[in-house]
């Protein structure tokens, strides 16, 4: 960080906060405040985790801007399942946008006017910050949610691309309701402001919001509703498909706006799929085919997939030449994209930490394990099964 950050008002840790410039050597945890550190503990043998340190060492491609966003959404995912709401489980995405300035929008056919964005706040019905899910919230690299796929690590996303975090959560524990809160910032102590009472709510709610979202990151976020939207789903396809998939809502505060995400892809996207297995290696995977009938059409793709979200994808036109801007069209002449997702146990073993990649056998490899498998090998294997797909409504 060599611009701005958020930090409390001198005279206050644990206070309001200002923009204030801030230098790399004042976001660093120093040897000696380490040793202050250690002497506090009430177990010396607690180990201490430097969350600027480990931020830093974090790495989010510009491509990946909403990357923070979707660890943010599969979190609500997993409260919600946690929490037992089958059929019941509903999730919010509010858009928070700059109104001091106004721009035309890009991606917008009808030119419509579109502030910046600068945060998203995500709420849902799910189990809630309790006691188990806060102290792994503290705990860097957490394996509580290792059965889900969960690294521990989406929180520091949070942190790479937003000044402030906001937390506040209702959840029920030992008969009682409780109201947890809590700012999660780039310092030599993450939490602040935080507070824990009883409350009358007697429902479960927990909102998180991203805000302040950092320079970097700024532009590379599109801004229109329906684009973050169908990268949601594209991100979240797995989810999608599962008769468990609570209801998505995205209100757009700019727009003043409500879409509902689930019934866009309910309409738009599960209609037009098919499905297949295929085993390299001894390892199973699985293809999802799906025609795209919103977006660029000529954008077609292959998602790799690790725990039921996207990893990263490949422009098909690589490996099918013909594909290269060409336009496919229905019998009705409606022009789609040609998409598909791939996923296996094998994937979800070999995503690397940030979930931006995966740590497969290296092609060039002169004497290569008999079963690891390269990234050219599962292409080959993908590629060849195309011809005999059928997609139809």
């Amino acid at each position: 960080m060599t611009k701005k950050d958020i930090v409390p008002h001198s005279g206050n840790g644990q206070g309001d906060y200002q923009t204030s410039p801030v230098s790399p050597e004042e976001t660093q945890l120093t040897y000696p405040s380490l040793l202050h550190k250690y002497h506090e503990l009430e177990d010396p043998a607690m180990m201490l985790t430097d969350v600027v340190g480990r931020v830093n060492n974090t790495n989010l491609p510009k491509n990946k801007a909403l990357l923070p966003l979707f660890e943010a959404i599969i979190n609500s995912f997993h409260a919600i399942e946690d929490f037992n709401q089958t059929g019941k489980g509903k999730i919010e995405i509010h858009i928070h946008r700059d109104k001091s300035q106004r721009h035309l929008s890009e991606d917008d056919d009808q030119f419509k006017v579109s502030n910046p964005i600068t945060g998203f706040s995500i709420i849902d019905n799910g189990i809630g910050f309790n006691s188990i899910n806060y102290e792994s919230f503290k705990t860097a690299d957490t394996r509580l949610k290792e059965t889900k796929g969960g690294k521990g690590i989406g929180r520091f996303l949070w942190l790479k691309s937003f000044n402030l975090v906001q937390v506040s959560s209702v959840f029920k524990e030992k008969g009682d309701f409780y109201k947890r809160s809590f700012d999660f910032v780039l310092q030599e102590t993450p939490i602040q402001n935080y507070h824990i009472d009883t409350t009358e709510d007697t429902k479960h709610k927990t909102r998180v919001k991203l805000d302040k979202i950092k320079k970097k990151y700024h532009d590379a976020i599109k801004r229109k509703y329906t684009t973050i939207a169908d990268h949601i789903i594209e991100h979240c396809l797995i989810y999608f498909l599962s008769d468990k998939c609570p209801e998505i809502v995205i209100l757009d505060e700019n727009e003043d706006t409500t879409l509902n995400v689930t019934t866009r892809f309910a309409e738009k996207v599960k209609p037009y799929s098919a499905s297949e297995t295929f085993t390299l290696k001894k390892q199973d995977f699985n293809i999802q085919y799906l025609k795209l009938h919103f977006g660029d059409a000529t954008n077609h793709r292959i998602h790799f997939c690790a725990n039921q979200r996207e990893v990263l994808n490949e422009q098909l036109y690589k490996y099918l030449p013909d594909l290269r801007s060409q336009r496919l069209t229905e019998d009705e002449e409606q022009e789609f994209a040609f998409v598909a997702y791939v996923s296996g146990d094998y994937l979800d073993k070999t995503v690397n930490t940030e979930r931006t990649g995966f740590n497969l056998a290296d092609d060039s490899d002169p004497t290569p394990d008999a079963f690891d498998i390269s990234k050219q090998e599962l292409l080959d294997e993908i590629v060849g099964t195309f011809k005999d797909v059928k997609l139809s409504k």
